[in-house]
């Protein structure tokens, strides 16, 4: 069963500064939340290592958003935070929603060496994942 989060405008300006003014940190953080869906059926923004995002729940929050909003993760569920600091909210748990896009998507922005090397059927990258189709997109150098 797949459910959805709220997308609203305030949300989504949101999003789209933070890809505009920070978009290193926000690739990095989508790549990630691609990432961590190829090792886990079922997991959430909060599992996004804190050396990415820095200690921001926002940006994690922001890269979750995008993705979900272009449809490469499908919320699930939502679950109490283990957080004790998140004093019971809830947390989006998050599915790839399809695994070939999820490749492309991180082919597309620099991550291709990441991609997990599987005794699988290799799954072909499916589709072009430009998030602002004919604009350039910057260079990532890992550091």
């Amino acid at each position: 069963m797949h459910t959805t989060t709220t997308l609203d405008a305030s949300f989504l300006r949101s999003v789209v500064l933070l890809t505009g003014f920070k978009p290193e940190k926000m690739r990095r953080c989508q790549a990630a939340l691609l990432m961590i869906g190829f090792a886990r059926m079922d997991y959430s923004a909060a599992d996004i290592p804190a050396e990415l995002t820095e200690g921001s729940k926002h940006i994690a929050g922001c890269a979750t958003g995008a993705l979900v909003s272009i449809g490469l993760l499908n919320v699930i569920r939502r679950e109490k935070s283990p957080d004790p600091k998140a004093k019971g909210r809830k947390l989006d748990i998050l599915r790839l929603a399809d695994i070939g896009r999820a490749k492309a998507w991180l082919l597309a922005n620099g991550f291709g060496a990441a991609l997990p090397k599987w005794n699988q059927p290799f799954i072909e990258p499916t589709g072009t994942m430009e998030l602002f189709p004919g604009l350039p997109h910057p260079t990532i150098h890992p550091t």
